[in-house]
């Protein structure tokens, strides 16, 4: 199917012009678009009927991952490809985004999607809103103030995920970062979905961030899942019963997310029943939580 007409299409080259642009419409009928992977699917079919689109991809200050001391900076143009293959995101507190971004859709897909644009889509079975959200992030939101100049607002991840496919983005706003934080040492992150073939849409998808003892137990855990009907969510219950078990008892983390799922809305449906949904949140979750606690393990003797 063909859009529905468009009257104008912008690619300014600053964050500023473009939100500038949006603002310029009262009626919010202006979109700006990132890698364009949902929403031009939306677009052609009609779902969505933009009168005017704001092109990012033009926008250098957008783009790029840069490290520091305390913490890691992500444009929300970066490209999937990008976050894959990153070496500041490869392992340890951030591994979880590297491995949620290597396995969203095909290669074309991850070459021109961005983490910026899938944070603002959020579908409810998505890869990378449920790895930031299990990791915790600050999201940096731009528009154009009262006064003309720029205005920020970082809200947590936590504040920013509120439903399938909603989020609390204004309409004037554009996602300009994503920020890491928090310590390194002892922490580990991951993330693993299972999808019917290699790179499709999870049926279930887990994340996890552990923070380890000295003794290797665990401190602290977040928790995130996504591929049910409240999309990408905290599994707070998990968290709990993380709390205390080690990589040398993954009996004791198996036995912790089979209880846990039972707090969650496991929705039956054409892809998986609700029970074949449960024994995937037991299997992901013990394999995923090993995973990052290896790593955790790892960054403890750097």
């Amino acid at each position: 199917m063909f859009p529905a007409k468009i009257d104008s299409l912008s690619r300014p080259k600053t964050v500023a012009e473009a939100a500038a642009l949006i603002a310029s419409d009262e009626e919010g009928n202006v979109l700006p678009i990132a890698g364009g992977m949902s929403l031009m699917q939306a677009i052609k079919a009609r779902v969505v009927r933009p009168g005017a689109i704001v092109d990012l991809n033009d926008i250098g200050e957008l783009k790029g991952i840069k490290e520091t001391a305390s913490s890691v900076w992500i444009g929300a143009m970066t490209r999937y490809v990008e976050v894959a293959t990153s070496d500041v995101l490869k392992s340890g507190a951030f591994g979880a985004l590297s491995d949620a971004a290597s396995h969203v859709g095909d290669r074309q897909v991850r070459n021109r999607g961005t983490i910026g644009g899938s944070l603002c889509w959020n579908y409810v079975a998505a890869c990378v809103p449920v790895a930031t959200l299990a990791r915790g992030a600050e999201i940096e939101l731009v528009s154009k103030g009262a006064s003309g100049g720029d205005e920020t607002r970082v809200v947590s991840i936590d504040d920013f995920i509120v439903g399938p496919m909603e989020t609390s983005r204004r309409p004037q706003e554009i996602l300009r970062s994503v920020a890491l934080t928090g310590p390194r040492k002892h922490v580990g992150s991951a993330y693993r979905k299972w999808g019917h073939v290699t790179d499709s849409l999870p049926v279930v998808g887990i994340g996890v961030r552990v923070v380890l003892n000295d003794d290797r137990t665990c401190k602290a855990a977040r928790v995130a899942i996504g591929g049910l009907s409240r999309g990408s969510q905290r599994f707070y219950e998990a968290e709990k019963r993380l709390l205390g078990t080690s990589s040398n008892d993954p009996a004791a983390i198996s036995d912790g997310f089979r209880a846990a799922a039972k707090t969650l809305e496991i929705q039956s449906d054409t892809l998986a029943s609700a029970d074949y949904r449960k024994v995937l949140i037991e299997e992901l979750g013990t394999s995923v939580v090993l995973s990052a606690m290896a790593r955790a393990e790892e960054a403890a003797v750097r």
